[in-house]
C-alpha cells in the first residue's frame, strides 16, 4: 500500500461512506511475508506445498486536523459503540479507480498536541477486522451533480460537472444556512456519509456561516467488490446575498 491519495486537503479516507476531514497522515497496516499452504499431502512424498504471500497486520493511524467540528466526538461514540464499518483508502490520483478497503472498528481516538501552526489534531486509530483487498475496478460514478440552499436558490458549481471530475467549488450566498445535494448515478450514493437516492436531493448540510469558511462534502458512489468513486465539493461562503 502506497501513495494514498492527496488534494488540497490531504489524503482521503473514507469510514463508512463518509469522507473523513483533513486527514494529514495515513500510518498504513504493516505487511508481512507468510507461506501459504496451497495444497494437501497427496503431492510427491507427502510434503506440503507453501507460496509465499503477502498479508496486512496491524492497525491503521489515521491523524485528522481538528477543525472544531463534531468529528471528535463521532468518532467518539463509534469507538464506545464498537461500531464496525468499511475503511477504505483510496490511491493517487483520485478517480483512479484503485483503492484498499476492508472492514474495521475504532479502537482508539486522542487528541494530538498542536502542530508548528497550532493547529490541534485528532489521531484516530483502526484495527482491522479482516484482510484489506485491493480494489482496481472502479465504480460507474456519477452522470449528474446539482447544488441548491434551504431556500432552493441554485448554487453554481466550478468546474462544470464532468464524470470525471472529483473536485468541485462552489459560493454560498450570505444567509445560506445550508445546501441541498442532488446527485444522479448508479450504485448507491451517499452523501456526507447518508444514502440518497439517484436524482432525489440530500437531506440538508449545514455550512459554515462566517465568509470564506468552506464546508466540505463528499459525495460517494459505491458498487459491491469495486472502488469508490469519490466527488468532492468544497462550499465556501461568500460575501454576495442571493439577488
Amino acid at each position: 500500500m502506497s501513495e494514498m491519495v492527496k488534494s488540497s486537503i490531504g489524503f482521503f479516507a473514507i469510514w463508512c461512506n463518509k469522507l473523513l476531514p483533513e486527514v494529514s497522515k495515513i500510518t498504513e497496516p504493516k505487511e508481512t511475508t507468510a507461506k501459504t499452504d496451497n495444497s494437501s499431502q497427496a503431492n510427491a512424498h507427502g510434503i506440503k506445498t507453501r507460496d509465499a504471500g503477502w498479508i496486512d497486520v496491524g492497525d491503521i493511524t489515521i491523524s485528522l486536523k481538528d477543525i472544531g467540528d463534531t468529528t471528535y466526538a463521532d468518532l467518539k461514540a463509534a469507538q464506545r459503540a464498537r461500531t464496525k464499518g468499511i475503511l477504505e483508502l483510496p490511491y493517487a490520483p483520485l478517480g483512479s479507480g484503485r483503492s484498499i478497503q476492508g472492514q474495521a472498528f475504532i479502537s482508539e481516538v486522542t487528541h494530538g498536541h498542536a502542530d508548528d501552526g497550532g493547529a490541534q489534531t485528532i489521531e484516530v486509530v483502526f484495527t482491522p477486522t479482516s484482510y484489506f483487498s485491493e480494489l482496481s475496478t472502479p465504480a460507474t460514478g456519477l452522470s449528474g451533480l446539482s447544488v441548491v440552499d434551504e431556500d432552493a436558490h441554485a448554487i453554481s458549481i466550478s468546474p462544470a460537472f464532468g464524470a470525471a471530475v472529483y473536485e468541485y467549488d462552489a459560493t454560498a450566498y450570505i444567509g445560506s444556512a445550508s445546501v441541498l445535494i442532488t446527485p444522479t448515478g448508479s450504485g448507491t450514493i451517499y452523501v456526507n456519509g447518508s444514502d440518497v437516492t439517484s436524482g432525489e436531493a440530500s437531506a440538508a448540510i449545514p455550512i459554515g456561516q462566517t465568509q470564506g469558511d468552506v464546508t466540505m462534502i463528499a459525495v460517494v458512489c459505491s458498487e459491491s467488490n469495486k472502488s469508490s468513486k469519490i466527488y468532492l465539493l468544497r462550499v465556501k461562503m461568500g460575501n454576495a446575498a442571493y439577488a
